[in-house]
């Protein structure tokens, strides 16, 4: 049985198919990619157990055979090769295969078929949400950076899903993750395609899935979503690439309920208070706390150290409420003005001892909080 492939395309496969591998992994079949080849197309599955990935890649030809690569010594390998084709020939038993490529020959012992675990095929199944792969991506950015990276706090460690029919057959999907400290919330529509019914308090994507998806998906493709295995697993799905991973168990917060009604809003340049934020950590780096004083049109911002110094800025803005004083966490409040999309950010707060919210000016002119982040305060 012989395969060949273009030496680039084979390297770009394998270098996203072992994305999918644990840093330490004690099974040293787990270090191994199943390559599928059949009616010539190929597909080279990697797994960690938790989440699985089948990957279409581009054949130069091939007769139909399945076998196993160590993904990380073959990868390497490859980008020490010269352009152009790379062939495998492997023998009756499926024990060894010869590599070639140009003058280099070497002899590859081959992991027996039978010690790789099963995965589920499902690239053929057309039922699901599906999204404009950019969209999709946006939202989780949006959310991701404020999961927990607590492990003894499974159900934050990740990005919690929901979602609601519209009329028109679209689904309203809701993205929200935190940390117990900030929280942040996107929307995002998809079309629905048969998609099954809304799960009680969604499911929770963990963080390495949804940066795995985030990366090694195009730009230009249409992703499909849809749960496996009695709802235990969940699969993103395009005409390349097909990523199955294992659902965090267990009920994420009712996140609703922690959206304040905001009764004072501080309309700011977002640029001007975030550089004035990361100023605040050098003052005090083992408690980044910043304190604000608002007064009408102004901010100040101020921060004392134990060591270093105290530092003191006034920000321009727009707010004509009554003066209040509040502590944050310099770096939460500077990540969540970050996020906003827009020049000019809107804080909204009640008092000093509740709720911290931040949307874009445009969001709050319209009303609309399908977008925003909440960031607790602090006991000054």
């Amino acid at each position: 049985m012989r395969v060949v492939f273009d030496k680039d395309i084979l390297r770009d496969a394998l270098e996203s198919s072992c994305s999918i591998f644990a840093s330490k992994n004690t099974f040293t079949v787990l270090s191994n990619v199943l390559i599928k080849v059949k009616d010539n197309s190929c597909t080279i599955v990697s797994t960690d157990l938790s989440d699985t990935m089948h990957l279409k890649c581009a054949l130069v030809s091939g007769d139909d055979c399945e076998f196993l690569l160590n993904g990380k010594t073959i990868l390497s390998l490859l980008k020490t090769l010269p352009k152009g084709e790379v062939s495998f020939d492997i023998n009756e038993d499926v024990s060894q295969a010869i590599l070639r490529s140009g003058k280099f020959k070497a002899n590859v012992t081959l992991v027996s078929r039978t010690e790789f675990p099963n995965t589920t095929d499902v690239t053929k199944k057309k039922a699901g949400l599906k999204f404009k792969f950019v969209e999709l991506k946006n939202a989780f950015s949006y959310v991701l950076p404020f999961a927990s990276t607590d492990l003894n706090r499974d159900m934050f460690c990740g990005v919690n899903l929901n979602y609601e029919f519209k009329e028109n057959k679209e689904a309203l999907i809701t993205l929200c993750a935190t940390d117990g400290h900030r929280l942040a919330k996107t929307e995002v529509i998809a079309q629905d395609s048969n998609a099954g019914d809304p799960i009680e308090n969604g499911i929770i994507i963990s963080s390495k899935a949804v940066q795995i998806f985030s990366k090694f998906f195009s730009e230009e493709e249409e992703v499909m979503l849809l749960l496996e295995d009695k709802k235990t697993k969940l699969v993103f799905k395009s005409d390349t690439v097909c990523l199955t991973t294992t659902l965090i168990q267990g009920t994420f917060p009712n996140f609703y309920c922690v959206i304040p009604n905001t009764t004072k809003h501080i309309i700011v340049n977002r640029i001007d208070l975030i550089n004035c934020l990361k100023r605040c950590p050098l003052f005090n780096p083992k408690i980044p706390s910043a304190r604000l004083d608002l007064k009408e049109n102004n901010i100040n911002v101020n921060c004392t150290g134990t060591d270093i110094g105290s530092m003191s800025e006034d920000i321009e803005c727009k707010y004509n409420s009554e003066e209040i004083s509040l502590t944050v966490n310099a770096k939460y409040l500077e990540q969540s003005l970050a996020m906003v999309d827009d020049n000019m950010a809107v804080i909204g707060v009640i008092d000093k001892d509740s709720p911290i919210k931040v949307v874009s000016l445009a969001d709050y002119e319209a009303n609309d909080e399908g977008t925003l982040s909440i960031v607790m305060p602090m006991q000054a």
